[in-house]
Order: structure tokens, then C-alpha cells, then sequence
């Protein structure tokens, strides 16, 4: 596969780099074409080795991926291609909004620490400006803002000096989305950590899907073990037809054990859905 050569020119004396600052602009480098390989593969596929480096300023280090399949996309050519596209005002087509958000934090430490930084492949160079980052700058700010409702398995909380902020990772859409939470709402979060939750609130979009959410409400779905299984709901019907059709007289006389609220929610859904019907149906079927 062809090299990525990267070219840096340092602040320091005679163009010398910082060496924080130099290994933070590695760091984040490396998380953004890690990025880039989940986008493209779903997994990380590909690895990466330092081929090259030059001695004096401005300093050239050349890049070779390695390890992945015959079919593995070339992570570099994809990176060069996007920020082109980024600089032309064109639509970006691979890079999830995760991973533009760690190459922000790139972007951001070429401009501030190095004098001058490009990038390039075969015959085509980009250069990472300040107008570069303002771009990606604008990319991640949200566009428009909706009340909404999504669901995910919530994440990575974190309370600390009263940050509220958790993660939720749904099956469709986004890949993550950021939840801000206020005080009175933070035991209800931590009891979800690791669960399946649906949070309600005013959603901020960045490009095609909600990207962070202002929460107003929270509600905690019970482990798919705990959930009745058909023979359960046959035998939740069968009573409830007997006895009677109110949803309080059901749960006090058919012994079942409605422990929480959300139970006793989804069966009243039920009942009144179609779907709940075609399983009455089924009930009395035999």
C-alpha cells in the first residue's frame, strides 16, 4: 500500500518540536485513522508503522498501514480524500462524527503548537490550516435542535464535579450519542448504567443523526431475562379475559408479579395494540 508522509514544522527554536506537543499530535493522529479503520470495517482492521523519519526541521515521517484482509481500505487514502472533500465544501462520505471529533483534536494541536503541517499521498498534499479546523469546527456544531425520544444501552457516566453527562449507544442511527442530564435526574442514570434506557429531551443534530440530547426524562427497560416470555403473555391474556378487562383487576387476580411500572406499561400497550389482540387471540387458540 502507499505511504502517508507527513510533514511538520516545529514552533521551537529553528523549527524544533515540543516533544509534548509532538507526541499529543501523534496520539491523536493515530486515533483518527483508528477511527477511520472502524468506520470503513466495523472493527479495527488495519495497523500502522512509522516507516520513515527525517532529522531536521521541517520534519517528514512517512506512515505504511499493515495486518488487515485483501479487501482492507486504504485508511490513509480515505484520510486524504475526506479532508480534500472538507476543504472543497464537499459532503464528507466515510468519517463517522466520532471520529471527526478526534480529528478536531488533531487539527486543533497542528494549528496551535506546529508552525506548518501537511499531508500527503502519492501526488496529493493537504494542508492543515486554521481555516481547515474552523471547518470541522462548523461541522460539529449542531445544525437544529428536536424534542425526541431515543433509546441505546447507557454508557460511560460521568458525575464528577457535576459534569451529568452519560453515553448511550443505540442499535440503529448514531453510533453514540452524548446525554446531559440535570441533578435531580442523576440517580435514575446511574441505576441504568449497562441497561437498555429511552431518554427523552431536546436533541441536537450535527449531520444526520441527533448527536447529543438534553434530557428531561429517563426511563430504565428491565433485562431481557426478566421480561415474560409468550407462554407468559398467553397465560396473561387467558386470565385477563376471564376475570375482567381492567388492567388493575388483571394484575391483582392472575398472581403474575408486575414489580415495576414498566411492566405494568408495556402490558396495558399491549392489550390496546393489535398486536396484543392477534396474542389474545392466540390465547383462547388452544
Amino acid at each position: 500500500m502507499s505511504e502517508l508522509k507527513i510533514v511538520i514544522e516545529g514552533t521551537a527554536q529553528e523549527g524544533s518540536l515540543e516533544l509534548k506537543h509532538f507526541s499529543s499530535l501523534l496520539e491523536s493522529f493515530h486515533k483518527v485513522l483508528t477511527g477511520l479503520d472502524t468506520d470503513l470495517h466495523k472493527h479495527k482492521e488495519a495497523g500502522f508503522l512509522v516507516s520513515n523519519m527525517s532529522r531536521n526541521s521541517p520534519y517528514a515521517l512517512s506512515f505504511t498501514q499493515t495486518g488487515g484482509r485483501a479487501d482492507t481500505v486504504n485508511i490513509f487514502q480515505v484520510l486524504i480524500d475526506e479532508l480534500s472533500n472538507l476543504q472543497q465544501g464537499l459532503a464528507l462520505k466515510v468519517i463517522s462524527e466520532r471520529t471527526l471529533e478526534t480529528l478536531k483534536a488533531f487539527t486543533g494541536t497542528a494549528i496551535k503548537r506546529m508552525r506548518e503541517i501537511s499531508l500527503n499521498i502519492g501526488n496529493k498534499e493537504v494542508t492543515i490550516d486554521e481555516e481547515t479546523d474552523n471547518q470541522i469546527a462548523n461541522l460539529l456544531v449542531p445544525k437544529e435542535y428536536c424534542l425526541t425520544e431515543i433509546e441505546g444501552v447507557l454508557e460511560q457516566i460521568n458525575i464528577h464535579d457535576h459534569a451529568n453527562i452519560f453515553f448511550i449507544y443505540p442499535d440503529v442511527g448514531p453510533k453514540r450519542v452524548k446525554c446531559h442530564f440535570d441533578n435531580q435526574l442523576r440517580y435514575d442514570s446511574m441505576g441504568g448504567l449497562g441497561q437498555k434506557v429511552a431518554v427523552r429531551g431536546e436533541a441536537g443534530h450535527r449531520l444526520e443523526y441527533p448527536n447529543e440530547i438534553w434530557v428531561s426524562g429517563i426511563e430504565i427497560f428491565p433485562p431481557d431475562d426478566e421480561l415474560p416470555t409468550f407462554e407468559d403473555i398467553r397465560g396473561m391474556f387467558k386470565k385477563a379475559f376471564a376475570i375482567d378487562s381492567n388492567l388493575a383487576k388483571i394484575c391483582k387476580s392472575s398472581r403474575l408479579s408486575f414489580r415495576d411500572k414498566t411492566r405494568t406499561k408495556q402490558l396495558k400497550s399491549l392489550t390496546n395494540s393489535s398486536t396484543g389482540k392477534i396474542l389474545a387471540a392466540l390465547a383462547f387458540s388452544r
